[in-house]
C-alpha cells in the first residue's frame, strides 16, 4: 500500500474523477506502455480532429526527445543509435492495421 501511495497518492491532475461525472463519455489516454490494442481502441473512439492533432503533435515531440537522447548517449559512447532501422509512421500504421 505504501508503494501504491508513493506512486499514485497525488493522482493524475489530468484525469481527476470529476471529469467522468461531468462527462460520462470522457476517455482517458492509455498509459505510455499500455498494450497496443488499448491504444488502437482508444484512437478509434476519438472523432474530434483537434484531439487527434493534439496527439499527433505530442507523439512527434516525444519522438524528437527520444532521438535527441539517443544522440546524446551516442556522443558520450554509451549507445549507438540506429535510426535507419526506425519504421516510418505510415509504414507502422500499415503494420498495425494488419495485426
Amino acid at each position: 500500500m505504501k508503494d501504491y501511495l508513493k506512486k499514485h497518492g497525488e493522482g493524475n491532475p489530468l484525469y481527476q474523477i470529476d471529469k467522468w461525472i461531468e462527462n460520462p463519455e470522457f476517455i482517458a489516454t492509455p498509459a505510455f506502455f499500455e498494450d497496443i490494442e488499448k491504444w488502437k481502441a482508444y484512437f478509434k473512439r476519438i472523432d474530434d480532429p483537434t484531439e487527434l492533432d493534439k496527439h499527433t503533435i505530442r507523439s512527434r515531440y516525444l519522438q524528437a526527445i527520444f532521438k535527441r537522447r539517443n544522440e546524446d548517449m551516442e556522443r558520450i559512447g554509451r549507445w549507438k543509435a540506429d535510426w535507419n532501422g526506425v519504421i516510418p509512421a505510415d509504414e507502422m500504421s500499415r503494420i498495425i492495421d494488419e495485426s
